[in-house]
């Protein structure tokens, strides 16, 4: 969660960060990364459905208001949008209320939410270069990344890995992804080697249920691994899904190292 490592670097500066979101997986993992979490109402915009269409806009008005509260409880220096069908209602909260707005976008494409803030936003942080983006409102900043865990024995202890232990890891984001997660099944499962595979809330239950009980010998299926460097740092190889352009000099943690590469959920 690019977010999520932004904060932790602000946190380390002293600085009180609270986030706004939705009822998606920032539900669970906003909390369990030891950060406050005010809720609103607000879904993403159909563009086949005219009615789920007219009732997220209807949603996204009131979730403005909601944002606005919450923007005059919490009374911030800034706000920063993460990307995404939430951030649209709080960054439009935040001009409204002349509170410095900040955007990122972890893709080689603005989303829709951004495109329409871009305009009025102090600075735009790219993961990569876009074209038509560009002057001093722009920056390519890369996507940030929690800075690495160093201790690979404790991470290995973790997940019950042994020194002469191999491990491939298997990971597609928050909510998984389902061609690489059910492929996983197929190749991985009775491996001779050990399998961590992170798959994710929306096919854990179903890919658990094909695993069976207990799993194949050396075979780990986790929902979801927080902090996910401790993952990273256990195992010898990582088979990730790939989206959009990927630049290994683009991908490096907030504290401006480079990251160990991988892929993009």
């Amino acid at each position: 969660m690019p977010a999520v490592a932004v904060a932790d670097a602000l946190r380390a500066d002293g600085a009180r960060v609270v986030f706004v979101g939705g009822e998606r997986a920032e539900a669970e993992l906003v909390p369990q990364a030891g950060y406050e979490l005010r809720p609103i109402a607000v879904q993403g915009l159909s563009r086949t459905n005219p009615l789920r269409a007219a009732r997220a806009v209807l949603k996204a008005g009131a979730a403005v208001r909601a944002a606005g509260a919450i923007l005059r409880d919490v009374r911030p220096d800034a706000v920063m949008g993460g990307g995404g069908y939430v951030a649209g209602p709080v960054g439009l909260a935040a001009l409204l209320r002349r509170i410095p707005l900040v955007l990122t976008e972890a893709d080689s494409h603005l989303g829709l939410a951004n495109r329409l803030l871009a305009g009025r936003a102090r600075r735009v942080c790219l993961a990569f270069p876009i074209a038509g983006r560009d002057g001093d409102r722009y920056l390519v900043t890369g996507r940030p990344v929690p800075a690495p865990t160093t201790d690979r024995a404790a991470a290995r202890a973790r997940f019950g890995l042994g020194e002469s232990d191999t491990c491939v890891l298997v990971f597609g984001g928050s909510l998984g992804a389902r061609s690489i997660n059910e492929a996983a099944v197929d190749a991985f499962a009775g491996a001779p080697y050990k399998v961590l595979h992170v798959a994710g809330t929306r096919d854990f239950a179903a890919l658990a249920a094909r695993l069976g009980s207990p799993p194949p010998a050396g075979y780990d299926l986790r929902e979801y691994i927080q902090p996910f460097g401790d993952v990273l740092a256990a195992c010898d190889s990582r088979a990730v899904p790939a989206c959009g352009r990927r630049s290994p000099d683009v991908e490096r943690p907030v504290d401006g190292r480079r990251g160990r590469g991988g892929g993009r959920g």
